[in-house]
């Protein structure tokens, strides 16, 4: 008799429901790919520990679109007194920015804030055409201020998070696949928007990813 595994059960079936959202919207996903973390085995960080992670990749991605204007960047962070919190890459950055490769890599942090307000219940997440409204989110950063306020709704339901992290993870796989093959991107995705979606949801939902800096994307 095979032993049931429900993580397994879970797992499948999340990913069971994503490939079949996607193919009704004609995005073609490989039926091999893995299912993700489950509520049985995945570790989420605290809502003050999200809420101080949006704080520091939002006052560096608004550094970075500021050119990499080093004031704008300590500003921020003085503001909402998260320098403690960085790490060593947004160290590096807001002390020296290294050309325009580090302007592009910090100001597609945004989506990643996106994806944190949106796990802490202050924001929608929409469909990944478009980019994050970042006026937005930086006012509302800016009425809250403290990471106890930000984070003061509590997370999103887990089951909530995961089926999230499973649809970008196969959104990642779908516009990698389609890049790689010389095919136009599915769908009107931002492919940029959607890679950088899921950095966010992966250091959600893995305890042994939490490394902002070092994020495995793998797919």
């Amino acid at each position: 008799m095979t032993e049931t595994n429900p993580a397994m059960i879970e797992g499948m079936e999340r990913r069971s429901r994503t490939i079949v959202h996607l193919g009704g919207l004609g995005i073609p996903v490989h039926p091999g790919l893995p299912w993700i973390e489950t509520t049985l085995d995945a570790v989420l960080p605290s809502a003050i520990e999200v809420a101080r992670r949006a704080l520091c990749a939002m006052s560096l991605a608004a550094m970075a679109a500021s050119g990499g204007n080093p004031g704008i960047g300590n500003q921020l962070v003085d503001e909402f007194s998260c320098r403690d919190w960085l790490t060593p890459g947004e160290r590096e950055f807001l002390a020296a920015p290294e050309g325009e490769g580090d302007l592009v890599t910090f100001s597609w942090r945004w989506e990643g804030v996106a994806v944190l307000f949106w796990a802490l219940q202050h924001t929608d997440l929409p469909w990944p055409n478009g980019e994050a409204k970042v006026d937005r989110l930086l006012a509302l950063a800016k009425e809250l201020r403290s990471p106890d306020a930000i984070g003061g709704n509590g997370l999103r339901p887990l089951p909530e998070i995961l089926d999230a992290a499973d649809l970008y993870y196969r959104l990642h796989w779908a516009v990698r696949d389609n890049a790689l093959r010389g095919l136009p991107i599915p769908a009107d995705l931002n492919a940029s928007v959607v890679v950088e979606r899921d950095r966010g949801l992966r250091w959600l939902i893995a305890e042994y990813s939490r490394d902002w800096d070092e994020i495995d994307l793998s797919t």
